[in-house]
């Protein structure tokens, strides 16, 4: 069932109205006496929600197949006032959308001032659980007043609290990746067919070729990067910058590593809740280094690709459980890993280091390099005619070096074997039709 969320106008209040009395009807009006039955009544007339709504009260509508189907109410900016689905369209996920919708838009204003730490909603007796389940806790006993009976609950807006962490086959998942030698392409890759033989569909995409992606109100969002100085690269951190402001959209992440992330994953999750999106489940795999491989660790990768797919299938069945865990960060070694990842200081130290140089004796001119370097650093050099490789744009990625079928591409004086974790074809062709 397709859903999507829209602001009342003026004259749709009385069919919010009608969605609030037919919900009451439905629950036989639990908790409330006499009196509060009719102070109820009189609180969700149509005149009275247009009233409110006039006096800065925000009021969101689901509407499905044309039809408004439920509808939520937020005061003062943090107080969830009204939540109501049509009984006949209950258990398909209506209230939970309208509920991580209303949430986002209060973290997003949130963000600006730090002003509002939590959501509260005086939860009626029927709503209990509901509530619970979507991460509020319980902050006062019950109470009654005219007539009726609530508890007050609240959610707390810190960036690591989701309303709903659980992915269904009827939601659709735009996995957004970056790769320098295949090893995030093939976990992709492996992680989107398991989600697909649960139902779930996923289109694949280069975030190289996506910058500022135009999302749909249901997307599910995967990204996928290799880490790379405690962080990740700079095509990377574009990407995660370019990205639209949100509505409560759910996003995972999965990283490939050769060593330590370091806590890599708390800044990235603080950007994406600032944007509005619902950081659900992260998961760092240690897949086989492509740096210094004097003789190729054949053993080592073997048993680090095996642990990736028994960890992969985990990983998979933790977003459609909605039990997965996004980590957080390392106060002090995360955070300023993050900062600088958006200069040029890191990579041009590791570029020092690892100084990658085009072999002229080796290369064949094929242009590989050239056309696809996600930076453009590689260009062909007006007089010698051969690549050349900008150290001032490069980011060290080693996709140059991984992908040249004439290994003329090196690190001088630090010979290694050359690895990749899957053809040049299936690299090149990563995302296509998917």
């Amino acid at each position: 069932m397709k859903i999507t969320l829209e602001n009342m106008k003026p004259e749709e209040a009385k069919l919010a109205s009608s969605i609030a009395l037919a919900s009451f009807a439905k629950i036989e009006s639990e908790g409330f006496s006499s009196e509060g039955k009719a102070a109820f009544v009189n609180y969700v007339s149509a005149n009275a929600i247009a009233s409110r709504q006039s006096l800065g009260h925000n009021v969101t509508l689901a509407v499905s197949d044309s039809k408004i189907v439920g509808m939520i109410e937020i005061r003062n900016g943090n107080h969830i006032s009204m939540l109501f689905v049509l009984p006949e369209y209950t258990n398909n996920g209506i209230g939970t959308k309208l509920l991580t919708y209303a949430i986002a838009q209060i973290r997003k204003e949130r963000s600006k001032t730090n002003a509002v730490k939590q959501v509260t909603v005086h939860s009626a007796d029927g709503s209990l659980t509901f509530y619970l389940m979507r991460g509020f806790r319980t902050i006062a006993t019950r109470q009654e007043r005219d007539g009726i009976g609530y508890t007050t609950m609240a959610f707390s807006l810190k960036d690591e609290n989701a309303v709903d962490r659980k992915i269904r086959p009827e939601e659709e998942i735009d996995f957004f990746a970056f790769s320098g030698t295949g090893n995030t392409y093939y976990a992709v890759e492996r992680i989107s067919s398991l989600l697909r033989e649960n139902g779930v569909p996923v289109r694949c995409h280069k975030m190289e070729k996506c910058m500022n992606p135009v999302l749909s109100e249901n997307s599910v969002i995967g990204i996928a990067f290799p880490v790379a100085c405690f962080s990740t690269y700079p095509t990377v951190l574009d990407f995660l910058d370019s990205l639209p402001e949100a509505n409560g959209n759910k996003i995972f992440m999965i990283a490939t590593m050769g060593g330590a992330g370091m806590g890599m994953e708390g800044p990235i999750r603080r950007l994406l809740a600032k944007k509005g999106y619902s950081p659900i489940a992260s998961k760092l795999f240690v897949m086989p280094g492509n740096y210094g491989n004097k003789k190729m660790p054949e053993e080592r990768n073997a048993k680090r690709i095996s642990k990736f797919e028994n960890d992969s299938v985990l990983f998979t069945e933790s977003l459609i459980k909605g039990n997965g865990k996004w980590r957080g960060s390392w106060p002090f070694t995360s955070n300023i890993a993050f900062k600088l990842g958006h200069t040029r200081k890191p990579w041009n130290l590791f570029y020092r280091m690892f100084s990658i140089q085009v072999n002229q004796s080796k290369c064949t001119i094929c242009g590989k390099c050239v056309r696809h370097c996600p930076r453009g650093a590689i260009k062909v050099d007006s007089s010698s005619k051969f690549p050349q490789i900008d150290k001032n744009i490069c980011q060290s990625c080693q996709r140059c070096i991984g992908f040249c079928p004439q290994h003329a591409i090196e690190v001088p004086k630090k010979p290694a074997e050359q690895y990749t974790c899957m053809s040049y074809d299936e690299f090149v062709k990563f995302g296509e039709g998917k």
